[in-house]
């Protein structure tokens, strides 16, 4: 709920609205990532052989989500907040060539991972890089979206193709 800002990240748009609904999100972030932690410890890693390197790197996304939920984008919080959900997207980034270059994993999984990567790239370039990072900005929510969904999607593609 609240203003349907396109400016605005999927955490700013939960914080703004009243603190049921922040409270809400914040549960049910660190309800999907808990699940999703464990569900990569006991059977996603174990399945495509991955190191110790990806667990550890999985642990620290998972920290960072864990603090992205209970630290709201507003007020005092908003450099921790962003701090830690930027590096949470940064560590989206090695934990999906990881799975691009795992070869216990499909070639059609490989190369959405691959895709994906890609999309990473330009998107940290558009936002960080770009001399017109403020006409992207407008559309900020469409370009944190489309990260998590593909990020996602390459996790599904390498579970199930």
């Amino acid at each position: 709920k609240g203003p349907r800002d396109k400016t605005q990240s999927i955490s700013m748009h939960a914080a703004i609205a009243k603190k049921r609904v922040y409270f809400s999100y914040a549960v049910a972030l660190i309800l999907a990532t808990t699940l999703f932690y464990i569900f990569s410890l006991y059977w996603f890693i174990p399945t495509f052989q991955l190191s110790f390197l990806f667990t550890f790197l999985l642990t620290a996304m998972t920290m960072l989500l864990f603090l992205t939920a209970v630290v709201p984008e507003t007020g005092k919080g908003v450099k921790i907040h962003k701090f830690v959900s930027y590096g949470f997207a940064f560590l989206m980034m090695p934990f999906i060539i990881f799975i691009a270059a795992n070869p216990n994993v499909s070639f059609f999984a490989r190369i959405t991972a691959g895709i994906t990567f890609l999309w990473m790239i330009t998107v940290w370039y558009l936002f960080f890089f770009s001399s017109k990072n403020k006409a992207i900005a407008k559309h900020y929510l469409f370009y944190q979206s489309s990260y998590l969904l593909l990020f996602f999607l390459s996790i599904l593609a390498a579970t199930y193709v």
